[in-house]
């Protein structure tokens, strides 16, 4: 096992030259009986015996990442905008929106309470009037 004091690489003789500034400036992490420091060199963080650099997960860029992802998952592609879909195990296999669960036969309702294009958008902001077009001229929702 390598001495605490090699965290240089050096062993505690050959680490005489520090200077005390450079020592007192090390802060040592311990973590799960491991020990981490700082590398003044490279200013990242190192496990002492091993020599081996720590990866940091900042968590700020993991909530962008994540963000992000949520993001894309709930974006529609182009060719899914005003086409119907009927998908097993989605609104227990309703006609829909395609990219959606928004249902035909409550756009169907909707239109039908009297709601205008505009109205029916805004209780369902990720549809578009082509989505509204479709789900009105489907056959299929006539039914539900």
């Amino acid at each position: 096992m390598a001495c605490p004091f090699s965290i240089y690489g050096r062993s505690p003789k050959h680490s005489a030259h520090l200077k005390d500034d450079l020592w007192t400036k090390t802060v040592l992490y311990v973590a799960n009986r491991k020990v981490v420091f700082s590398d003044p060199i490279t200013d990242k963080p190192k496990e002492v015996v091993s020599g081996q650099y720590v990866m940091e997960y900042p968590l700020v860029k993991v909530i962008a990442e994540t963000g992000e992802s949520i993001e894309a998952i709930g974006r529609r592609s182009s060719d899914q905008i005003g086409k119907i879909a009927k998908i097993k195990g989605i609104n227990r296999n309703a006609w829909t929106i395609s990219g959606t669960r928004v249902r035909i036969a409550s756009i169907r309702r909707l239109h039908e309470d009297g709601y205008s294009t505009e109205q029916i958008i805004a209780e369902y902001p990720d549809l578009t009037a082509k989505d509204i077009t479709a789900a009105l001229a489907h056959e299929g929702s006539a039914a539900a």
